[in-house]
């Protein structure tokens, strides 16, 4: 006879979706059919027992406190957990849990299995450094974190924002549904803000190696003697233009973050918002109680509040970046103008003395070429992208004068 291995993995139907609402503590105070049928363990047993009774030993410790480190903030939060069911087999779901009055609830759905293996990998790598390398919960949580932005996540938030509502489009396509209105037009401005992102890094990294041009101008005029005023007049205009570039990239940076948390958000909010929406009427389906449907309507209506804003920050936000992409271009124009006159003073200098200055000209004639070249693109893409905000915006007119809790 076969012998049952150890340990297998359970695949549920992507239709499923496991609800439960725990208190502050994380004590299960609610189960769904579907998560008492998934975990093995009877209603009674689930009822009263601290949530951990379904954690996985092949779970690290820095997944659990990054999760708790949002929720203690107030806020929502999701990510890919193995689950232990009561005979000791394991399931993979993708958790939303979200804070409520006296508690938590906790959507779980199947997730993509490519998803799976890419975090299981990295779950791998931080369980061997909290058992070989003493890591703690929080130094494993910020290990997790640096792999997710090796794996090409801006952040954590990004990360979340990102695979909710991939994983929500998947559902909706493997059932057969159409993708969410919301959604696709959040993910379809995504391979343009991605683009975005990545030339305006280009930029930063280029005038990171441009900084002390100015001052090595300076230098090399202050060595000649023939045209060496002049020269030193443009190297101080070029110091003017320099430090404005310089502000203004600070500035610069700071809209992009701000953006780019704007638009995960939205995604976040958005993806949570349809996914309470789904699990409300998996509940009206199993014939739960009116206070868990009470829930349910109350959050998914305040979701979508909260989504509706977060799309209107995305509109201000990257309004706001288009105009800092604009003011950049600006100074570069500055730039060119410098340039140009660094040129015709180092042209009136006596042949072979001026070699250093010759060089710095076509290294600021390289830096200007990369960043009006990025910025162009940039400019391209957020024409793009504010296409698809317009179409958010029209979205989410209708959307208002629906009760979402009908």
């Amino acid at each position: 006879m076969r012998r049952r291995p150890v340990s297998e993995q359970i695949d549920f139907p992507y239709e499923d979706i496991i609800i439960s609402r725990t208190d502050g503590r994380g004590v299960i105070q609610s189960a769904n059919d579907t998560f008492v049928r998934i975990s093995g363990y009877d209603r009674a047993d689930l009822i009263g027992a601290p949530h951990k009774i379904l954690r996985h030993d092949a779970m690290p410790k820095g997944v659990f406190f990054a999760i708790w480190a949002e929720l203690l903030k107030g806020n929502p939060v999701s990510g890919y957990v193995r689950n232990r069911t009561k005979n000791g087999d394991y399931y993979w779901v993708f958790a939303t849990i979200s804070p409520i009055e006296d508690g938590f609830i906790s959507m779980r759905v199947r997730p993509e299995a490519d998803a799976v293996e890419m975090v299981a990998g990295l779950y791998d790598e931080m369980l061997k450094r909290e058992k070989n390398e003493g890591f703690s919960p929080e130094q494993s949580a910020g290990f997790m974190v640096e792999g997710l932005m090796d794996r090409g996540f801006g952040d954590h938030a990004n990360f979340m924002g990102t695979k909710l509502a991939q994983e929500v489009t998947a559902r909706d396509r493997s059932l057969g549904r159409k993708t969410n209105a919301t959604l696709g037009c959040l993910q379809a401005l995504l391979p343009h803000w991605k683009e975005v992102e990545k030339r305006c890094q280009t930029v930063f990294k280029t005038y990171a190696t441009f900084g002390e041009v100015p001052s090595n101008l300076r230098l090399q005029a202050r060595n000649l003697n023939q045209g060496g005023a002049s020269l030193g007049a443009v190297a101080v205009n070029f110091t003017t233009i320099a430090a404005k570039i310089t502000s203004d990239l600070e500035k610069y940076s700071a809209s992009l973050n701000q953006a780019n948390r704007s638009v995960s958000r939205a995604l976040f909010m958005s993806a949570t918002q349809h996914l309470m929406s789904e699990a409300r009427a998996v509940l009206t389906a199993e014939g739960a109680s009116e206070r868990e449907m009470g829930i349910l309507s109350e959050q998914a209506s305040t979701y979508l509040g909260i989504a509706m804003n977060e799309a209107g920050d995305v509109r201000h936000n990257l309004d706001r970046f288009w105009r800092g992409s604009k003011r950049i271009k600006r100074d570069f124009t500055g730039l060119s103008m410098t340039r140009v006159m660094c040129a015709i003073e180092t042209a009136k200098v006596p042949y072979g003395k001026a070699d250093h200055i010759r060089s710095i000209i076509e290294e600021l004639d390289r830096f200007q070429r990369i960043g009006d070249e990025g910025l162009d693109r940039i400019c391209s893409d957020l024409e793009a992208i504010k296409k698809h905000t317009e179409v958010l915006a029209q979205i989410y007119r209708h959307t208002a004068g629906l009760d979402v809790a009908s």
